[in-house]
């Protein structure tokens, strides 16, 4: 399976998880051309400066650094999440080139964690 069809696969499944807080869906690959594009993106999400494509570019790049945090922790990096005021990026590596990033609102009703579980669960069952 493609890293395009697990963000799909993942895509699907978050849309029922998270429904309407789901904002953006993509992957990234460095090895590929395109390096990154976008499987879902809510309405007006994507027309802000390109929102949905600069959460894309900055995880292909964290990506390429995150060696240095596994010999850091002795541990595989599973997850990224940046947390922004309203918004939160959540990266899920499939391995050291690739990987699943969603774009999810935060309006308080599920913890952090659940929401990162859930992104993680959809991640790993697709690939």
């Amino acid at each position: 399976m493609t890293v395009e069809s697990a963000a799909t696969a993942a895509s699907e499944a978050l849309e029922t998880e998270i429904g309407d807080d789901l904002l953006a869906v993509g992957w990234y690959d460095s090895q590929a051309d395109p390096r990154t594009d976008s499987v879902y993106l809510a309405d007006g999400f994507g027309e802000h400066e390109e929102a949905g494509k600069g959460a894309l570019e900055s995880s292909l790049l964290g990506s390429l650094g995150s060696g240095a945090y596994t010999d850091i922790h002795g541990e595989e990096l599973t997850t990224t999440v940046r947390v922004y005021e309203t918004v939160a990026d959540v990266v899920v590596p499939t391995n050291d080139t690739q990987g699943i990033v969603v774009a999810v609102r935060l309006n308080g009703s599920r913890p952090l964690e659940r929401l990162v579980e859930g992104v993680r669960i959809a991640a790993k069952a697709s690939t």
